[in-house]
């Protein structure tokens, strides 16, 4: 009976033993393990970090390239509407150029306020240079468009008494002689109308002349004939 038991007691000794060992390898293979998964997780942890930083720096980059071509659309877009301005305002002042040219010539119909002359002459004592003078004291005072008995001034307008008539060119004109002028109305009037002017100075000096103005808000002057030109040229530069 007591070498049973021994026998019992040594195998029992044996199993604890063994499950001893067998306990020890298997903490020693899980402590493995796990120390190897940590090992595994660090590089893929620095790798994702990594990778995360490329990409940071990837949409950092691509952030820049879309401000500097968002900077250059809108300088050429600054450049197009700029270029246009300037072509507007080239044309618009070529308008204004060609506006002021036609005018000046006569070519074109205007109206605009101004004032209305009327000049009498019962005895006929009035001549071309009489006329003329009259002319070239409105445009002194301003006037930007002129016509005399309907009919537009322009650069070769000119005024003769032949026969006891007036003419203006080849047409010839009747008292009394009207002439409507597009300006300041006041100025004109003012200068027209001076102590020593041409009112004063061809209804004193020419027996039986009587010389009315009178402003106006609305005056309207036809177009007439293109000045001709022969000997004048322009010049090319």
């Amino acid at each position: 009976m007591k070498e049973v038991l021994e026998i019992i007691d040594r195998q029992a000794r044996r199993t604890r033993i063994s499950i001893a060992i067998i306990c020890f390898l298997l903490g020693f293979l899980l402590v493995t393990q796990i120390k190897g998964q940590m090992a595994a997780a660090k590089p893929l942890q620095e790798e994702s970090e990594k990778n995360l930083v490329e990409l940071a720096r990837g949409l950092r980059d691509e952030v820049t390239i879309q401000k500097a071509e968002s900077a250059t659309l809108n300088l050429q877009l600054y450049k197009v509407e700029r270029v246009a301005n300037d072509k507007k305002s080239v044309i618009e002042e070529v308008k204004k150029t060609r506006d002021r040219f036609v005018i000046s010539t006569g070519v074109v119909g205007v109206e605009g306020r101004g004032v209305r002359i009327t000049i009498n002459d019962d005895r006929g004592r009035l001549n071309g240079i009489d006329l003329f003078d009259v002319l070239t004291e409105l445009r002194a005072a301003g006037a930007e468009a002129i016509a005399v008995e309907g009919q537009r001034v322009n650069v070769a307008t000119s005024f003769s008494r032949r026969d006891n008539m007036m003419f203006m060119g080849d047409r010839r004109i009747e008292v009394p002689y009207i002439i409507e002028a597009i300006g300041d109305p006041e100025t004109i009037y003012q200068a027209l109308t001076m102590v020593g002017g041409i009112r004063d100075t061809l209804t004193s000096s020419v027996p039986g002349v009587s010389f009315e103005i009178a402003t106006t808000a609305m005056i309207s002057l036809p177009g007439g004939e293109t000045p001709k030109y022969e000997f004048a040229r322009a010049v090319t530069e």
